[in-house]
């Protein structure tokens, strides 16, 4: 399913499978340098919240990832409004418009 705001500034993809994931776009039209957040949206946001010493294994396991050059876990892509029409082309023509 695909859901939008009335100012078309915000667009909602859902998955199919009924798991709930999915991908949301957020337009800021005002900022030419963060114009498009793209960001993951997920279901299990509450199940995969831990007690305060796992959330700091989780912290440290990323610091020791990124300091060895590996980032494991992103959740949003910031895009330019040109970045964003070069990702608008590129979905258009994957559909072969």
């Amino acid at each position: 399913m695909v859901y939008t705001n009335k100012d078309k500034t915000r667009i909602l993809v859902n998955c199919n499978c009924g798991c709930a994931d999915g991908v949301e776009i957020i337009l800021d039209k005002e900022d030419e340098d963060d114009f498009c957040s793209l960001q993951v949206v997920t279901s299990k946001w509450y199940s995969e919240q831990d007690t305060a010493w796992r959330r700091i294994a989780k912290r440290l396991k990323r610091i020791w990832w990124m300091a060895r050059g590996k980032d494991y876990y992103h959740c949003d892509v910031i895009m330019k409004k040109n970045e964003f029409d070069e990702f608008v082309e590129a979905i258009n023509n994957l559909r072969g418009t």
